[in-house]
């Protein structure tokens, strides 16, 4: 049989609206939207889903990792380095 589906994957992008505006990782959402589908009705996460935050290198969304845990009891990570990072790693691929 084939193997099961990855869990879904909520992409949270902690930074401000300009700082969104000039890059964003495909698929992600803002905080605050995050936060409004969950004060709404919690459709942003269900028991399987994994939250991913990035920021512009790493130190913000480690601190909205942290928050969303232990606000949701979310499963939690961040981008290791954030974009930069992430878009120096495939200058490199």
């Amino acid at each position: 049989p084939p193997p099961p589906p990855p869990p879904p994957i909520v992409l949270i992008d902690v930074r401000s609206g300009p700082e969104r505006s000039v890059s964003s990782l495909s698929g992600s959402i803002s905080l605050r939207e995050f936060e409004e589908r969950m004060k709404a009705d919690g459709s942003a996460l269900s028991v399987e889903t994994s939250v991913v935050t990035y920021c512009t290198i790493g130190y913000r969304s480690g601190f909205e990792a942290r928050r969303l845990r232990q606000k949701y009891g979310a499963k939690t990570c961040h981008l290791k380095g954030g974009v930069l990072g992430h878009t120096h790693a495939l200058s490199k691929a």
